[in-house]
């Protein structure tokens, strides 16, 4: 990495973060979390974000949590934020204004295990893959970040239409 880095937060402002970003940065810090260590604060102003785009963990939060899979679940609900212009699952499109009451019974229907919908900027895919990291039941989310990274590198080795580069054998005539 070079140079100067910036917080995710500020990066947002001058950046799109589309599913490919999004995707691209939980990969990275699925990488980082591979090492160990778990981390115990992953949120945006935990993330920063160097010159040539790597997307990185900030060191000085990092405190011993007995869980990892806390980390996979607080990095999937990021990434689901990121991708859902700023909204926790459930809660109305924005750019609508979100009382206390709708929050509140988002936080319910998150608790009570209601699968999430796929966040507004993710297709079915990213849907799947963050639905099974924020899991309500902790024994049915990724237990690691290798499982959660694999995961990901599904999503990204995806083309859009829904098809694997590996599997488009067709041959142009």
């Amino acid at each position: 990495m070079k140079g100067n880095m910036i917080s995710l937060n500020q990066y947002q402002k001058t950046h799109a973060m589309d599913q490919e970003t999004v995707l691209r940065m939980g990969v990275e810090i699925c990488q980082y979390l591979k090492r160990g260590v778990p981390h115990g604060e992953i949120r945006s102003s935990g993330i920063l974000v160097s010159e040539d785009e790597k997307f990185v963990l900030k060191e000085e939060n990092l405190y011993m949590d007995p869980d990892p899979a806390a980390d996979v679940y607080a990095l999937g609900m990021l990434m689901y934020r990121l991708l859902n212009n700023g909204r926790l699952p459930f809660m109305p499109p924005y750019p609508r204004q979100v009382t206390p009451q709708e929050k509140e019974q988002a936080i319910q229907r998150c608790l009570a295990g209601e699968p999430l919908p796929d966040p507004a900027g993710g297709g079915p895919a990213m849907g799947d893959v963050l639905r099974k990291a924020c899991h309500a039941d902790r024994s049915m989310r990724y237990q690691t970040a290798r499982e959660l990274e694999t995961a990901l590198n599904s999503v990204l080795e995806t083309k859009p239409g829904g098809c694997r580069e590996e599997e488009d054998t067709e041959e142009e005539e």
